[in-house]
């Protein structure tokens, strides 16, 4: 059954930041678009910046679900600060490809907001620039996995703190420097993904270490460089399995903490061992990427009493174990069962901001040192800058990390009339040992709301499709609203956090031809504040023919009959299998005839199977002649194979596709010349 669209005139209430649903409403029909459908979204590089850093602001158009026509313009004005190109508050840019793209910048600290505006609709954008200080500085902790093939290719994660976009990595071998392929950089700026470069011009048999330098925020006013010596570590490149950085390399003695392995040329069946302590221990729930350069595994226990001292263990891999490929790889101390009594370092938070209501999900990054670490239970407070301590809900704790949920900070803000947006502390304690570690400043409350994106970002018409929202700023009571009708659709919502926020897209009825596409528009009933942007598309009910299985049709020159073949199969998509009303959803027509259905067979939405195939006679069709000279020299005709176009109609919505010259009918007798008497 065709599923239907929720009604309109949703009013979000509170909602579980755990993902609580309730019951929706009886669905109803989504109204139609508009003839004219404009769509426009705005995104930043970054969100949180510094004094005269430069950030790309992208507006995406649509008109009617397609890029806007190049040449498009798009008025962009902000509230502060100006536009690199012209100085001013206020610009205009062209469209190109659905895009335009302007450069702005801050002299001083402060929100921003941007707004882009087209054919009457329009979004905005907040920015917030902040003076450099100390803690803007760059830092990389770690780089993960720390070794790989002289042959490049691999992926390797920095993790750090305030890494901004461009980044430039350079690994430096016998004094040459490689330059890495960038990847992605986290939006939240702790870290950056690149593929290791080919090492060329060295011996290729032996390892080498290369420094790296690492650079943020390439050719701006706010460029730094960190440079890590011997921080990785170049390979040959073997067929024999290699272990080259276990990741987290630290652990509970209690073990059931998951660790990646990182390698080359890991072969299923493969068994992981741990030797500490003069024990050797299986690892549990062990598999292997398709690559075979990742083994995921949990960690065996090594003791239930609480170690006094660090144990480091040996790590061994038997790759293809049990068959004749098998080979065995170990690498001492790879890692560490810690002792029980750790201390907290905090490297980094992940958002750094979010609503002064809280419901931000929060991660905060350990430091990878001896002896440091989070180890349950942990309390996480958040609080200074004229606040209380307020604890944070713990949502899950390992060694080098914990993601909690950012405290309602609201009432505090009121009483102490602190002015928005401001910073607070985030500490840490290991309840058990007391040790904790204080992050000064690391969280900003006060942000504002923002939409960064979504997933998935399409769906069928006739399916419900629950879309993630991401973003900032989110807090219950909320509206969530989709643009791509007229309109506006009210959705429903299934849960909410500071930077997530669930809606479930309902199925449409009736069915469109065309994809559609529309933003979200997330509205916070308590402050008002509201935020446009993402995107998710309907995709459309037309069916497309690739290609037709005995197209070539043998039939009887007086068209009386069909010779061969016995059937012809239509291979395309999105084919209906049935109508509203459970009837054949599709209706087939060759030569502007249309088939029976009992003639043809909706295998599923790619094939359809044509099991008796109509004769020339019964679709209208008079076969194609030519010139000829009979054997006496008499001038005449004979008839030659005919082409004719062939449909596909979606019955639901008319909506159609015809292949042209599809199918080809072909006399039986093509060589007999025809004198006309």
């Amino acid at each position: 059954m065709i599923k239907k669209l929720i009604s309109s005139a949703v009013t979000i209430g509170l909602v579980t930041l755990a993902g609580c649903s309730g019951n929706s409403p009886t669905p109803k029909p989504i109204p139609t678009p508009a003839a004219t459908s404009w769509g426009i979204s705005l995104a930043a590089d970054s969100y949180s910046l510094v004094t005269n850093q430069q950030v790309n602001l992208v507006a995406t158009v649509t008109k009617n679900g397609q890029s806007a026509p190049d040449g498009t313009t798009v008025e962009f004005d902000a509230s502060d600060g100006v536009f690199v190109a012209n100085g001013k508050t206020t610009a205009s840019v062209a469209t190109s490809g659905g895009k335009a793209v302007i450069v702005f910048t801050s002299t001083k600290a402060g929100t921003f907001t941007i707004r882009a505006r087209v054919s009457g609709i329009s979004t905005t954008a907040t920015l917030v620039y902040k003076e450099p200080s100390s803690s803007s500085e760059l830092a990389i902790y770690s780089v993960v996995p720390n070794q790989g093939p002289l042959a490049g290719g691999n992926q390797a994660t920095f993790y750090g703190k305030n890494i901004t976009t461009p980044v430039d990595v350079y690994f430096i071998v016998n004094n040459n420097s490689f330059a890495a392929q960038i990847v992605s950089v986290d939006g939240g700026g702790v870290s950056a993904t690149v593929l290791t470069p080919q090492i060329t011009g060295v011996d290729t048999s032996k390892g080498w270490q290369a420094d790296i330098r690492f650079v943020s925020g390439v050719g701006t006013a706010y460029e730094q460089t960190v440079t890590l010596p011997g921080a990785y570590q170049f390979l040959p490149t073997s067929a024999v399995p290699e272990i080259y950085q276990v990741f987290p390399d630290h652990g509970s003695a209690r073990g059931g903490e998951q660790v990646t392995i990182f390698g080359q040329n890991f072969r299923s069946p493969v068994q992981v061992t741990f030797t500490a302590a003069g024990q050797t221990l299986d690892a549990q729930e062990v598999t292997v990427s398709s690559d075979g350069k990742q083994i995921t595994l949990i960690t065996p226990q090594l003791s239930v009493t609480p170690l006094q001292q660090d144990e480091s263990a040996t790590v061994t891999v038997v790759s293809g174990a049990g068959t004749a490929q098998e080979k065995t790889v170990s690498k001492a101390d790879a890692f560490v069962f810690t002792a029980d009594q750790l201390t907290p370092n905090i490297s980094s938070v992940s958002p750094n901001s979010g609503p002064v209501t809280g419901g931000t999900q929060v991660t905060i990054f350990g430091s990878q040192t001896s002896n440091s670490g989070f180890q349950t239970p942990v309390q996480v407070t958040f609080g200074g800058g004229g606040i209380p301590e307020r604890e944070a809900q713990v949502v899950s704790v390992n060694l080098h990390e914990i993601v909690c949920i950012a405290p309602d900070v609201s009432t505090d803000v009121q009483a102490a009339g602190v002015t928005l947006p401001f910073a607070v502390d985030v500490k840490v304690t290991n309840v058990d040992s007391g040790l904790n570690a204080t992050a000064s400043g690391a969280y900003t409350y006060g942000e504002s709301l923002f939409i960064s994106g979504n997933t998935p970002s399409e769906g069928r018409q006739d399916e419900v499709t629950t879309v993630t929202v991401y973003g900032s700023g989110f807090a219950a009571p909320l509206e969530a609203n989709w643009l791509g009708v007229t309109p506006s659709q009210a959705l429903d919502v299934t849960s909410v956090s500071g930077s997530e926020v669930v809606v479930r897209m309902p199925g449409m009825e009736p069915r469109l031809c065309e994809d559609t596409t529309g933003q979200y528009q997330i509205t916070e009933t308590g402050s008002g504040l509201s935020a446009e942007g993402g995107s998710f598309t309907y995709l459309g009910n037309t069916p497309t023919i690739f290609s037709i299985d005995g197209s070539s049709v043998t039939a009887a020159n007086d068209g009386s009959s069909v010779i061969s073949p016995a059937q012809m199969v239509i291979h395309g998509r999105n084919f209906n299998i049935q109508d509203p009303n459970g009837n054949v959803g599709v209706r087939i027509t060759i030569n502007g005839v249309v088939l029976q259905s009992g003639d043809y067979t909706v295998n599923d939405e790619q094939t359809i199977t044509i099991t008796n195939i109509p004769t020339p006679n019964q679709i209208g069709l008079t076969y194609a002649t030519v010139d000829c000279t009979d054997t006496g020299g008499n001038a005449g005709t004979r008839v030659v194979g005919t082409p004719v176009d062939i449909s596909v109609t979606n019955v639901d919505g008319g909506c159609a596709d015809t292949l042209a010259g599809g199918v080809t009918y072909v006399p039986q007798d093509t060589t007999t010349c025809v004198v006309a008497p």
